[in-house]
């Protein structure tokens, strides 16, 4: 995955091994913004993981749809390395902005959401 792919990753899995890419100019599920590389040598776990993928998705969130994350209806994801990905020399954070419905159930859609400003 790289920033601008878009990805129809329906997955709740905890370990995904492959996320189809599809043009974003079909219906999808979410879209690559930002990524981050790891320092470190021993697995931090998942907790520690997901925090520091949170604080890294949320600082470059703005400047990818436009406006804050607390005032976007947009939501974003992320994927991070897993203890086994992690002995594999996997250091990467990966940002995924998403849709949502009015349910706040992740959504389809179309296009980018780069600049959507909503």
């Amino acid at each position: 995955m790289a920033i601008g792919d878009c990805l129809n990753d329906t997955q709740d899995d905890e370990e995904v091994e492959t996320v189809p890419i599809v043009s974003c100019r079909i219906s999808h599920h979410s879209e690559v913004y930002d990524d981050a590389v790891i320092a470190g040598t021993e697995y931090p776990g998942l907790e520690a993981l997901g925090e520091e993928a949170d604080q890294v998705c949320k600082k470059s969130f703005a400047e990818f749809v436009g406006i804050s994350y607390e005032d976007s209806g947009i939501d974003f994801s992320r994927y991070i390395p897993t203890e086994g990905s992690w002995e594999s020399g996997d250091r990467l954070i990966t940002c995924v902005a998403r849709a949502v419905d009015m349910n706040g159930n992740w959504a389809q859609t179309t296009g980018t959401l780069k600049n959507a400003r909503w």
